[in-house]
């Protein structure tokens, strides 16, 4: 197993437990089991993950393409009053 020493270190700074030490021990051996067992059948699994997540973040990155009409009217900027010409307006009164 690659991590076992890192495991066995995070064990021995008390940075996980006994029983956190066995369950992890215990599930990397049944991973690692399923994985000479039947290795394209644990990279199909992968990929589906892979895929659920990859569309779900592309989802949440794409730009909306259909605004709704409030949207649109709060990019419309408000026309700027022209003080110079009303002023103008005003001398000749």
């Amino acid at each position: 197993m690659v991590d076992e020493d890192d495991l066995m270190f995070a064990l021995e700074s008390e940075q996980i437990t006994k029983k956190q030490f066995h369950e992890a021990y215990m599930i990397a051996h049944q991973i690692m089991a399923e994985l000479e067992n039947d290795f394209k059948g644990f990279q199909k699994k992968i990929m589906y993950c892979f895929n659920k997540i990859n569309a779900k973040a592309q989802k949440i990155h794409q730009k909306p393409q259909n605004k709704t009409n409030f949207e649109k009217s709060k990019q419309i900027k408000p026309k700027q009053y022209n003080q110079t010409k009303n002023h103008q307006q005003q001398k000749k009164n």
